[in-house]
């Protein structure tokens, strides 16, 4: 447990205070003995920082870099139709993909990386064979689905994590929103090519 004395100087109140807080279970109190040690707290007061959390800043922003450059690529090299894929494929296997993704850890070993490749191997592969069903122009979806494949298979396992869940969770993407909002509208591919 926190000393009182120690969240009394985070909150720059009295120790007295701090302890008729934690008597009443206040919910601040509880949020910091949850997810603070006392060393976060010594930094915090010594620094003005915790130097873990920063690192988790700088993660962040190393996977919103990679995954901005993936749909840069995207958008740069594909035509319609892989643009069309693209989001055609993570409408289909994203969450299913997300969700075996759990079982991986984000440990950077040659293990992991073949896995996550295997897997994505799988649910591509279970796309472009439902996509040849579905679609009299097979050949014209054969380069764009080999870039798209190609460049899913460069990502790590955090930049597939990160790309997945912004597309589950529709974060907003500059790069791709009106190819996208015109994917919801299209019934078809060529429906969505007609409309871009």
């Amino acid at each position: 447990m926190i000393t009182n004395t120690l969240i009394s100087k985070v909150l720059s109140m009295t120790p007295q205070g701090v302890g008729k807080w934690r008597k009443e279970n206040r919910p601040i109190i509880r949020l910091i003995e949850k997810y603070f040690t006392d060393d976060d707290l010594i930094q915090f007061i010594n620094t003005d920082s915790i130097s873990r959390y920063d690192l988790i800043n700088v993660y962040s922003q190393k996977q919103f870099d990679e995954y901005f450059f993936f749909i840069e690529k995207l958008a740069d090299t594909l035509e319609e139709e892989g643009i069309f894929l693209y989001f055609s494929f993570f409408d289909k296997f994203g969450q299913n993909i997300f969700d075996d993704l759990l079982h991986y850890s984000s440990n950077k070993s040659n293990m992991i990386d073949t896995k996550v490749n295997i897997l994505l191997l799988k649910y591509l592969n279970k796309y472009y064979a439902s996509e040849i069903n579905n679609n009299m122009n097979s050949k014209i979806l054969e380069e764009p689905f080999n870039c798209l494949s190609s460049y899913l298979l460069e990502l790590d396992i955090d930049t597939i994590y990160y790309a997945i869940f912004n597309f589950i969770n529709n974060i907003p993407n500059r790069v791709l929103d009106k190819y996208y909002a015109t994917y919801l509208k299209s019934t078809s591919l060529n429906d969505f090519i007609k409309k871009n």
